[in-house]
């Protein structure tokens, strides 16, 4: 046998392997075939259905609403004037929503003193979310 009758042999032996390796990978079961079996899509709604594996992984339960505030801390200008009261101007301009206190009313450092709705705080907010 020649160096070049043992070459050709040698290639179609490996043909011969890749054409059955690329067959039995084919004639394998569907991954996707299986999870497909476990829930539907139809539009934008999953439904699972009841012998599913996936059923014993949902966590089910009633939907209740719940009030929701965010609340964002800054720091303001304080004036001290002599006659025991104080002004306390935000470090930007906006409206007044809510008072918490009263005129007189002691105050700790960690005291809400009102809401305030400013659309400057809001864009520079915006710029700086964007930014980071």
């Amino acid at each position: 046998m020649t160096k070049i009758e043992f070459a050709l042999k040698v290639g179609k032996n490996i043909v011969f392997l890749g054409m059955m390796a690329l067959l039995l990978n084919s004639c394998g079961a569907k991954k996707g075939s299986l999870s497909a079996a476990n829930y539907t899509i139809s539009g934008d709604t999953i439904v699972i259905n009841d012998h599913s594996n996936l059923a014993n992984k949902l966590k089910v339960g009633a939907i209740q609403s719940e009030p929701y505030r965010i609340q964002l801390l800054t720091a303001g200008t304080v004036k001290a004037i002599p006659t025991s009261y104080a002004e306390i101007a935000p470090p930007f301009q906006g409206r007044v929503l809510k008072s918490y206190v009263k005129l007189g009313m002691r105050v700790t450092p960690d005291t809400p003193l009102f809401e305030i709705s400013s659309p400057d705080f809001f864009s520079a907010q915006k710029i700086f979310f964007q930014q980071r």
